[in-house]
């Protein structure tokens, strides 16, 4: 005679797992005859790890017709720690306008980083006893880069000379560099520089020539500074009307604030703060933190390439219904590009009038390069007769007037800028007597 059988077991297909499936009349035999046909079940699967009875009445506890049950889950292997690199050195911090403030000098032999070593987690078994790996931790590599070393054991890396910290491609490079700690007075004489330099203070009154890059954490006071290299400064540049500083660098130039002075840089100037009564000479671009007529301030610019605005860096104005500023002829030949990340190309376009308000400019060759958008934000660097800086201003298409030619408000434009188009329109308008404007002329004023 057969006896049905009140248990089902099966295995999963790594061994890790044995589920069993408990026949409706088990719940009422007892469980020492259920528990010997569940071992007879186990050891016919040849496991090496036997279920208890406590693991089969919780089964009973909880049993669900015709659903197999996880009664017994083999132990996995322990956790397997990957190789890692600690940074020993402060990575210098960037600002809002993207570029480091503060230097991170270290000595010749300084740690730089070290490698801690990976750990292999304990293996564990199957339930049929096989021995279950644990998983092979992942290397890691010290980041070496230009001017360090690696200690003879391995595991640390080293600065091979002095100079300042710096991290690029996931890399710690060292920047060869010589330190002045304190200020540099008048009593310093010329301080000439063979490499970077940096200078644990303020400059007062003094003269810097550096060939290669220099960093100053303090201010800069009524000094001359030339470096083949970028300028940083944590401070302001700030001279008098009697004695201004003056500030070349033929890559960067980045600092806090600067007053009478004259500023001149072969790449980009990075202004954090303002810049009165200066002159400011950039062949690459201008950022600035804020608008341009709260940052330039009396201020001649001769700039090549553009205004970086912080986001959002447009101030919004809604364009009057009523003329404000008189408008005259033009014809002056200047730039326009789209005010965006990033900046766009400029453009050749002709100023065809103009007032303190806005232009209306004429882009030539309109097929293969389409008019800005109506609404779009732009930026336009005008010239003006009689000055060598051109008025840079961050303006609007307002509207289309025909197919080549655009309306421009203006909505950045500095005091002095907005000063010099004035004296512009009333020079032109001494010229032409019969340009007048009725008091009833409500078209807008950039039309």
């Amino acid at each position: 005679m057969m006896h049905r059988s009140l248990v089902a077991v099966r295995l999963s297909a790594d061994a890790r797992r044995l589920e069993v499936l408990l026949d409706a009349t088990a719940l009422s035999m007892p469980v020492e005859t259920v528990m010997t046909q569940l071992l007879a079940e186990c050891e016919r699967l040849g496991l090496a790890e036997l279920p208890t009875e406590g693991l089969l009445l919780s089964c009973l506890g909880s049993w669900k017709p015709g659903v197999w049950q996880t009664l017994l889950e083999a132990e996995g292997p322990g956790v397997s720690l990957d190789a890692r690199v600690e940074v020993l050195v402060p990575v210098p911090a960037t600002t809002e306008l993207g570029r480091a403030r503060s230097a991170s000098f270290v000595r010749e032999g300084t740690p730089l980083a070290r490698l801690l070593p990976e750990t292999v987690g304990t293996p564990g078994r199957d339930l049929l006893g096989r021995i279950i790996p644990a998983r092979s931790p992942r290397p890691a590599h010290l980041p070496q880069g230009e001017y360090t070393r690696i200690s003879d054991n391995g595991t640390v890396l080293l600065a091979a000379r002095d100079g300042i910290i710096a991290l690029r491609q996931l890399r710690i490079h060292l920047q060869p560099t010589a330190l002045h700690e304190g200020d540099v007075t008048e009593a310093d004489s010329v301080l000439r520089c063979p490499t970077d330099l940096l200078i644990r203070g303020s400059v007062h009154s003094a003269r810097i020539e550096v060939s290669g890059s220099v960093r100053i954490d303090g201010s800069v006071y009524d000094s001359h500074i030339v470096c083949t290299g970028d300028v940083s400064v944590a401070g302001a540049v700030i001279g008098s009307s009697q004695q201004p500083c003056t500030t070349q660098a033929s890559g960067d130039l980045l600092c806090d604030r600067c007053t009478y002075t004259t500023l001149s840089t072969g790449g980009d100037l990075y202004l954090s703060g303002e810049a009165r009564r200066s002159t400011l000479q950039v062949e690459g671009h201008l950022h600035v933190a804020q608008a341009i007529d709260r940052v330039l301030l009396q201020v001649r610019l001769h700039l090549k390439g553009g205004l970086i605005l912080p986001t959002p860096g447009i101030r919004m104005h809604t364009v009057p219904t009523e003329r404000q500023y008189f408008r005259v002829p033009a014809n002056i030949t200047a730039e326009l590009a789209l005010q965006q990340a990033p900046l766009g190309a400029f453009r050749k376009c002709i100023v065809a009038d103009i007032s303190a308000g806005g232009v209306r400019c004429r882009l030539a060759d309109i097929r293969h390069e389409p008019l800005p958008p109506l609404h779009s934000v732009v930026q336009l660097k005008v010239p003006l007769p009689g000055y060598t800086d051109r008025i840079v201003t961050i303006g609007r298409v307002t509207r289309e007037v025909g197919r080549e030619i655009i309306a421009i408000g203006f909505e950045q434009i500095t005091d002095r800028d907005r000063e010099r188009l004035l004296e512009f329109c009333k020079q032109v308008q001494r010229g032409r007597p019969d340009l007048t404007a009725s008091p009833a002329d409500r078209r807008p004023a950039i039309e």
